[in-house]
């Protein structure tokens, strides 16, 4: 009976209900386990524990005061099942368009918005006086990569007799990388220099575009009388090229290590632009945006008489 009676009052020891109360509040929750609870005193235990968030149990004197034990909330519902959403696969790079390359007509297609042209197309037109050794060895100085057709475009350019029935593959150009490749390759050598007739020449600014390498120039806009007319000279070479055809001379190619992406050899007024160094800048700048405006790439263009009135104004 005495057994009993001493093994009661261990059960019912208010210290041992404690720390048994304290482990069941703090083993769930402490990155070390049960094990840093019951090293510590059990009086610090308690006044790490119970300042946080106590459990929804209730003491003896809860019941007799509440009348009860209360209950836990209930826990949410879980949220529902998320769905995934299905999109129809891309099939714009399968379809088929044509642009224009040093003025001849090359299949492309448009994958990652900019055209890829068929690089056997390329080959056999635009470049067909150049050898695969002189192509080859442009492409690894200006770091040009071309990547393989997928089978559906593949099926395309054969069913539109651009390839043979029997072709393996075909490679493909970006329209970026097909232009520097023809500027390195077809405008490389620039004509010769050219003299200025001062007789008409009255007025001129320094401008420059940085299309895969900054070439600067001499605008003349009095001596653009046609289509086509040449009337800005190199600084470098003192050749004369026409304000469309500016942009295709380079001297040096610069940012072989970057990624060239999105160039329009016919967005060539956004490339020409006026040197910073003019002291009437910004008069120089509205009678240049003026002149290329009045460029006409569908018919004869003139700069004289009227609009040699309007330079004189800027004088």
């Amino acid at each position: 009976m005495e057994d009993d009676h001493h093994n009661d009052q261990q059960v019912n020891n208010p210290h041992i209900n404690k720390v048994l109360k304290t482990y069941q509040m703090s083993a769930p929750r402490s990155l070390q386990g049960p094990n840093s609870v019951l090293d510590e005193p059990s009086g610090a235990a308690v006044a790490v524990c119970s300042p946080k968030a106590p459990m929804p149990t209730a003491t003896s004197g809860d019941s007799e005061s509440g009348g009860g034990r209360k209950t836990p909330a209930p826990a949410p519902p879980p949220p529902p099942p998320l769905h995934p959403v299905l999109y129809v696969p891309d099939q714009s790079g399968c379809e088929l368009f044509e642009t224009e390359l040093e003025w001849e007509k090359i299949a492309c297609f448009m994958v990652g918005g900019e055209m890829r042209l068929c690089l056997p197309q390329i080959l056999n037109t635009v470049l067909r006086d150049f050898t695969l050794t002189q192509i080859n060895q442009v492409c690894d100085e200006l770091r040009i990569y071309c990547s393989r057709c997928t089978p559906e475009q593949l099926d395309m350019l054969k069913h539109c007799q651009i390839l043979p029935v029997t072709a393996p593959s075909c490679g493909l150009m970006t329209k970026t990388n097909a232009e520097r490749l023809c500027f390195a390759l077809l405008h490389r050598i620039p004509p010769p220099a050219a003299p200025v007739p001062d007789d008409v020449v009255t007025f001129s600014f320094e401008v420059f575009h940085d299309v895969f390498g900054k070439t600067r120039g001499v605008c003349m806009p009095e001596l653009y009388t046609e289509k086509f007319s040449a009337c800005i000279q190199c600084v470098e070479c003192k050749a004369l090229f026409a304000p469309q055809r500016f942009v295709n001379h380079i001297h040096r190619f610069t940012g072989t290590n970057s990624c060239h992406w999105g160039y329009k050899r016919e967005n060539w007024k956004a490339y020409v632009k006026v040197s910073h160094g003019h002291p009437d800048y910004s008069q120089v700048v509205n009678l240049f945006e003026t002149f290329k405006e009045q460029i006409d790439e569908s018919a004869t263009a003139h700069f004289s008489s009227r609009k040699r009135k309007q330079v004189r104004q800027y004088l």
